[in-house]
């Protein structure tokens, strides 16, 4: 039965700022994401320029990029690197800036599901015997589309997940209700926003496959702060009154 669908106001204590000009982290490992796979991020953007979130490009290789485009879209790109088919990839969405989003992408051999907040809100198909899933040498970028730093992200990325499968409407839903328990069935990457993760220029996977990320210029920072404490006040004897 699918989970109920409702707004979530997200605010995150932690996040990792990206400053638009080069900043990224470098996945080590070797998370799959060849199809089929599913990839989800909780974001917030700060201008309305080409910003790509995460990626993955080289020529004549398995590619896949997703963006912020523009102030009124959301964009990705699958191809070998050279051929891409952006039209399966492309939905209007007037989005706003200094506002979290959670943003999954879920790719099979048949198709691809851009979702926003939990709902799908555009698919599309693949043409018959495609040749681009065929290749799974990779390296994965969050904070651009690329490690080498095309349409650097411009803004706060709080979690990037990336799972080896399709993940379900209902799975997506649950996530994005559950953004600090995530489903862990196929995750292979989880990097979670949070000092205890963040160490030096390491950001740690907790999928247990050690795809942990190398930040380049990325830096982690505190959005919340912490309340004061606050005294209970006392009764004072002999108090004027």
């Amino acid at each position: 039965m699918p989970l109920s669908q409702k707004r979530i106001l997200k605010q995150f204590k932690y996040s990792m700022y990206f400053n638009g000009a080069g900043n990224y982290v470098r996945i080590n490992g070797n998370p799959t994401v060849v199809a089929p796979f599913t990839v989800s991020v909780w974001a917030s953007v700060l201008d309305n320029g080409l910003r790509g979130f995460i990626g993955t490009r080289a020529p004549n290789e398995f590619s896949f990029d997703a963006k912020l485009y523009y102030g009124n879209r959301i964009h990705g790109d699958i191809g070998n690197g050279t051929t891409w088919m952006t039209t399966s990839a492309d939905v209007l969405f007037n989005y706003s800036l200094s506002t979290w989003y959670n943003i999954g992408y879920v790719v099979t051999q048949s198709g691809y599901a851009i979702y926003i907040n939990g709902n799908a809100t555009a698919t599309n198909s693949f043409p018959a015997n495609n040749p681009i899933f065929s290749d799974a040498n990779h390296v994965i970028a969050i904070g651009a589309a690329s490690v080498r730093g095309l349409e650097p992200f411009y803004g706060f990325i709080a979690q990037a997940l990336i799972y080896s499968r399709a993940l379900s409407d209902s799975e997506i839903q649950y996530n994005y209700q559950n953004p600090d328990n995530p489903i862990t069935n196929g995750l292979v990457l989880w990097l979670q926003a949070d000092p205890k993760y963040v160490k030096s220029n390491t950001w740690i996977d907790l999928s247990g496959y050690g795809n942990n990320g190398t930040i380049y210029g990325a830096q982690l920072m505190q959005l919340e702060k912490t309340p004061a404490r606050i005294l209970n006040a006392k009764r004072v004897l002999g108090a004027v009154r």
